[in-house]
C-alpha cells in the first residue's frame, strides 16, 4: 500500500516526503496523466454515459409531462416535471457525483504516488486496483474531503455573490474585471480538496483535521504560486476548449453529412410532399448541412464535457497538486496560523472531525 510520511522533524516543517517531479509545468503534468490513463478512460466512460443518461432522462421527463399535462392536468403535468428534477438531483448528487468523486480520490492516489516516489504502490498491483483500496481503506476521509469540497463551493458562491453585490452599489461598471475575479477565484480553489486529500495521504497515520487544516494554511501561504498556476490553467481551457469544438463539430459534420444526405434522398417524396424541399430534394444541400451541424453539436457538447472532466481536469490538478507539493516541501508553517490551530476553535474542530473518522471506520 501507499508509503508514509510523517512530521519532519524540522522547526515549523510538518512533513517530510521525497519528490520524484519537479516541475508543476502543463507538460510534466500531462506526462504524468499519461501514466494514469486507466483512470482517464475510465473518467471518460462515467461523464459520457452521465450526459448521455441525462439528455434521455430529460427528454422522457419532458415527453411524460407534456403527456398528463395533456390527458390529466397542466398543473399535474408540472408536477411531473418537478418529480422529475428532484428525482435526477438526489440520483447526481448523493450517488453518481460520489461515484465520480471515489474514483477521482483512486486517480488522486496514484498521481500522488508517481510525484512523490516516481511509482504507484509497490509496482505489483494495477492502478485502478490499488486506486480503490485506498479509497476502502480511506473511507472515512474520502467522505469527510467530500463534504469538504461541498462546503468550500458553498463558500467559493458566498463570495462571488459579495462580489456581485459590490460591484451592483459601484457608480462605474466593472464587469469584466469581475467576472476574470470571479472566474480566478473559482479556478484557484477549484482543487484545493483534491489536493488536501493528496495531503493527507502523504501524512497518512496523522489525524485528518491537523493535516487538512495544515495544509490549508500552506495551501493560502503559497497562495500567490497557486494563483499563477491558475492563471495558466484559465488560459488553457479556454483554448483547449475552443479547439475541442472546432475538432468536435468539424468531425461531426463530416461524419452525419453523408448519413443526412442519404436519408433526405430516400425520404424524398415525403419531403416534397411536406414541402419541406423543392422538385430537386434539398438541392443545395442546406437541409443536409443544418441537419448534420446540429447533431454534430449535441455530439460535440458530450464530447467536450467528456474529455475536460476526464482528460483536462485531472491535467490540471496535477498541475496544482505538484505546484503545492513542491512549494511546501520544505517550507515551515507561519506562524500564526500555527498560532490558530492551537486556538479553542480549532480544538473543537478537531475533535469533531476526529469523532467522525472513527464512527465511519466502525461503520463500514
Amino acid at each position: 500500500m501507499m508509503a508514509s510520511y510523517g512530521g519532519g522533524g524540522r522547526a515549523g516543517i510538518r512533513h517530510a516526503y521525497p519528490l520524484a517531479v519537479t516541475s508543476a509545468s502543463f507538460t510534466a503534468a500531462f506526462v504524468l496523466n499519461l501514466r494514469t490513463l486507466p483512470y482517464a478512460f475510465v473518467r471518460f466512460f462515467l461523464h459520457a454515459v452521465h450526459a448521455i443518461v441525462a439528455v434521455a432522462f430529460f427528454g422522457a421527463v419532458l415527453v411524460c409531462a407534456g403527456v398528463v399535462g395533456k390527458s390529466v392536468h397542466p398543473g399535474a403535468g408540472v408536477a411531473v416535471f418537478v418529480a422529475g428534477l428532484i428525482i435526477y438531483g438526489i440520483v447526481w448528487a448523493w450517488w453518481f457525483r460520489y461515484v465520480l468523486y471515489a474514483v477521482k480520490c483512486g486517480h488522486i492516489a496514484c498521481l500522488t504516488d508517481l510525484v512523490t516516489r516516481g511509482k504507484v504502490g509497490n509496482g505489483s498491483e494495477g492502478m485502478l486496483s490499488y486506486g480503490r483500496h485506498v479509497v476502502r481503506e480511506r473511507f472515512p476521509d474520502v467522505v469527510q474531503v467530500y463534504l469538504l469540497q461541498a462546503l468550500i463551493r458553498g463558500v467559493v458562491g458566498e463570495f462571488n455573490m459579495a462580489i456581485g453585490f459590490l460591484g451592483d452599489l459601484l457608480p462605474f461598471d466593472l464587469g469584466f474585471a469581475m467576472m476574470f475575479g470571479r472566474r480566478l477565484l473559482r479556478a484557484s480553489t477549484r482543487y484545493l480538496d483534491e489536493t488536501l486529500f493528496s495531503y493527507s495521504l502523504i501524512r497518512r497515520n496523522e489525524p485528518l483535521w491537523d493535516v487538512c487544516s495544515e495544509g490549508l494554511g500552506y495551501y493560502f501561504q503559497n497562495s500567490k504560486e497557486i494563483l499563477k498556476t491558475s492563471i495558466w490553467m484559465m488560459f488553457l481551457g479556454v483554448v483547449f476548449r475552443w479547439v475541442m469544438w472546432i475538432v468536435f463539430i468539424a468531425v461531426g459534420i463530416v461524419i452525419f453529412l453523408p448519413i443526412a444526405n442519404a436519408l433526405i434522398a430516400s425520404h424524398a417524396s415525403e419531403l416534397a410532399a411536406a414541402g419541406e424541399t423543392g422538385p430537386g430534394v434539398d438541392p443545395s444541400g442546406a437541409l443536409a448541412l443544418v441537419s448534420a451541424f446540429a447533431i454534430a453539436l449535441f455530439f460535440s457538447a458530450i464530447g467536450v464535457y467528456s474529455v475536460t472532466h476526464a482528460f483536462l481536469h485531472p491535467v490540471y490538478l496535477t498541475m496544482v497538486m505538484t505546484k503545492f507539493l513542491i512549494s511546501i516541501q520544505s517550507q515551515p508553517l507561519d506562524p500564526s496560523f500555527e498560532r490558530y490551530l492551537g486556538g479553542s476553535r480549532a480544538q473543537a474542530l478537531r475533535n469533531f472531525t476526529t469523532q467522525l473518522r472513527g464512527n465511519g471506520a466502525r461503520s463500514r
